[in-house]
């Protein structure tokens, strides 16, 4: 039986604390859209590394597959961060100087990716 080593259920067991009050801004559907297709992409590349194993690839073009999901996992991150600033934190507190600060600062995380 092949089983699967992580937990893959969807986290629906959340604690109430980390439930978005019904007021809170939502993304967007165009940024809704865009993060979907990352998340295929990403777990396109998760079953090609898959398929790599199976077929009896070299550690290190499995390694180098792994390192490009891992950027991948960040940039997508980064992305969902830059939505997150834009719909709800600007949209808290639009004129503040500290979304500002944030907005350089996610420059600046996203550069060093």
């Amino acid at each position: 039986m092949d089983r699967h080593p992580i937990d893959v259920r969807p986290m629906t067991d959340l604690p109430n604390a980390l439930e978005a009050p019904a007021s809170a801004a939502r993304l967007t559907p165009e940024q809704i859209r865009r993060l979907r297709a990352r998340l295929r992409r990403l777990a396109g590349q998760a079953r090609g590394i898959e398929r790599m194993l199976e077929e009896g690839h070299s550690c290190n073009d499995i390694l180098v597959q792994l390192a490009a999901l891992g950027q991948a996992v960040r940039a997508t991150a980064a992305d969902l961060l830059a939505c997150h600033l834009e719909c709800c934190v600007a949209q808290a507190s639009p004129d503040s100087t500290e979304v500002a600060e944030l907005r350089r600062a996610l420059i600046v995380l996203t550069r060093n990716l």
